[in-house]
């Protein structure tokens, strides 16, 4: 190694000399101090080396508590870290617009909202049942490859536990967000897994809703508590029948009197009573629209 070589031969001439076997002049002198300095030169290298080697390895750990091992998806600790930057983003944008009394000006690369949306297999524990985990887990790995086909690089794409996944994509219109669960829903329904020599397809059910909840009142809602709503409509689209997908985007609820404290059950009493009514796919009539991507 050359860092210990150099101040190793620095330190031999200089014992030469301090011991009489050299003399002390400019052609011994200039070696000891020439081994010297490479040597602390080498030395730096080696640890500026190390330095980076380390930091590397600090990144790779963190990246690693950040995605999802099976998928390579991100994870729930992820979007805890990251969604902040998009909420206040977005939060800022309304919140302007209220303000100036001017719409939001729309950019091609985000949207002025987020929608959340919580996709959940059909059927997944009769899949663990009937072909063992290992079927479980090619079958995850397959939703998260094509959610990452109908779904944007700039989207947050999280597992967000067992078979359930949330995504968080910026959008401007209900027509948008409406095309994209249409066209998740017919990825995953015309997918085929070959699982031990046999061909099994999957469904999946959806729910989603819009950030912020109540435009005119948009720090109102935590968007925790809209991933809350996508859930309540994922599990409407259960109710269903599956392989469905509900959502809300625009409504006609006011925020007058809805606090964070009572807003699920206010949701799911204008659900109840049709004050509130769900966007939803309509698959049952066959007239279902063919979808283009929106990347």
């Amino acid at each position: 190694c050359l860092s210990l070589f150099w101040p190793c031969f620095g330190l031999i001439i200089y014992n030469l000399m301090f011991f009489g076997v050299l003399p002390f002049n400019t052609f011994t002198v200039s070696p000891w101090m020439l081994g010297s300095s490479l040597g602390l030169t080498f030395l730096s290298l080696d640890l500026a080396d190390r330095i980076n080697s380390i930091q590397q390895e600090v990144l790779d750990a963190k990246s690693s508590s950040y995605t999802d091992s099976l998928t390579g998806l991100k994870n729930r600790r992820y979007l805890f870290k990251h969604i902040n930057a998009d909420v206040e983003r977005v939060l800022r944008a309304h919140e302007q617009s209220l303000k100036t009394g001017k719409a939001i000006i729309k950019n091609k690369s985000t949207g002025d909202n987020l929608v959340f949306f919580l996709i959940d297999i059909d059927h997944f524990k009769h899949i663990n049942d009937n072909y063992g985990h290992a079927a479980g887990d090619e079958i995850l790995q397959g939703v998260a490859k094509v959610l990452e086909t109908v779904f944007r690089d700039s989207d947050h794409l999280v597992r967000w536990g067992g078979e359930e996944f949330l995504v968080v994509s910026e959008l401007h219109h209900e027509k948008q967000a409406k095309m994209v669960a249409e066209r998740l829903r017919e990825a995953l329904s015309s997918q085929k897994f070959n699982i031990d020599g046999h061909s099994v397809s999957i469904t999946c059910s959806t729910g989603f809703a819009r950030y912020p909840f109540f435009p005119e009142s948009p720090g109102k809602i935590h968007w925790e508590q809209v991933v809350e709503v996508a859930d309540l409509l994922l599990y409407q689209a259960k109710s269903q029948g599956r392989n469905a997908w509900f959502g809300i985007f625009d409504h006609l609820l006011s925020a007058r009197g809805i606090t964070r404290h009572n807003f699920r059950s206010q949701i799911e009493k204008a659900m109840e009573a049709k004050t509130v009514t769900p966007a939803k796919s309509n698959i049952s009539s066959g007239n279902v629209a063919k979808i283009r991507s929106i990347k």
